[in-house]
């Protein structure tokens, strides 16, 4: 058995990827183990950015899809808050439009679900393709990390925005935030929020899906943009829990920087020991990696140096 659930598709994610991807992005759902027809609605918000030649071949490869046109612009966490406020299922299941899910995810997402009762966040496993030094080094120093190879749902204090189902009255009890001044990690200040609340989340490692790796132009810019998000969501949420602006500037950068080092150090005993076969790219890799990891490092001071106050409306 399975919980009634419905699925939300953002397409904010096209200003970066191509139309191709969002069929793809939907041919994995059409081939998941469980058929998304059996979800209450498959409701996909159009941000303006879907071609209407993309539109109609939608219309006629996947006509469970409905397609919803905002009214007004809206970013990627708008979107999805959107989507869920058009659905009505008990769960709702976050599906992005440029990333490959394998076909067991929704299964996997959706089981975890109906196994624990408690569980009211269930995020899978994103991670990336590597084919070589340069996405090998993307791995290292980008969001996604390699698969943790588990074999059972396990605990944790953060999810996927692409690879994650909420329990209806969690999500609407504990929204994302929005309006916050950022692009992304909206989903992180929320993971706090959860937490604060007395969510139980868990990962769901058989719950799969491949993230597109960065185009070369893109690494540094997202790099500093990663650094960047990570410390203004420290300084908002340590402001938050009471400090004063510069207290949580103080805390925010160190933090920061401790983090994204030991990140980089986890993930490269991961490839040692389980990945033998990224071993040859390893050299290659690892300095592109490190100066990614420095570039995400000024984004952070950046953001400690100039990040303007703002109300501390998310709570």
């Amino acid at each position: 058995m399975i919980p009634d659930f419905s699925i939300v598709i953002e397409t904010e994610n096209l200003e970066s990827a191509s139309q191709r991807r969002l069929l793809e992005a939907l041919e994995s759902l059409a081939q998941q183990t469980i058929s998304p027809k059996r979800a209450r609605q498959v409701v996909l918000i159009n941000s303006g950015l879907i071609e209407p030649s993309v539109a109609e071949a939608i219309h006629t490869r996947f006509p469970w899809v409905i397609i919803h046109t905002a009214g007004e612009p809206v970013d990627y966490y708008a979107a999805k808050g959107l989507g869920v406020a058009l659905t009505t299922g008990e769960v709702i299941v976050f599906f992005d439009c440029d990333v490959h899910y394998e076909p067991r995810w929704l299964e996997s997402i959706l089981e975890t679900m109906f196994t624990d009762s408690s569980a009211e966040v269930v995020t899978g496993e994103t991670s990336l393709n590597v084919s070589g030094p340069y996405t090998l080094a993307v791995l290292l120093a980008w969001a996604f990390p390699p698969w943790s190879q588990r074999d059972r749902a396990y605990e944790t204090t953060g999810y996927a925005a692409n690879n994650v189902a909420f329990r209806r009255r969690r999500l609407e009890a504990t929204p994302i935030p929005l309006a916050i001044g950022l692009r992304r990690g909206n989903c992180t200040l929320h993971a706090y929020r959860l937490k604060r609340a007395g969510a139980r989340m868990l990962r769901s490692p058989q719950a799969r899906a491949l993230h597109p790796t960065l185009p070369l132009r893109e690494f540094y810019p997202r790099l500093w943009g990663a650094g960047y998000n990570h410390a203004s969501v420290m300084i908002i949420e340590q402001r938050n829990r009471g400090r004063s602006s510069w207290s949580a500037r103080g805390y925010a950068l160190p933090y920061v920087v401790t983090r994204r080092c030991l990140r980089l150090l986890v993930r490269c005993m991961t490839i040692v020991r389980r990945y033998p076969r990224w071993w040859a790219f390893m050299p290659a890799a690892l300095p592109l990696a490190f100066s990614g990891l420095v570039v995400s490092v000024c984004g952070a001071t950046a953001a400690t140096l100039t990040r303007p106050e703002r109300n501390r409306t998310q709570q």
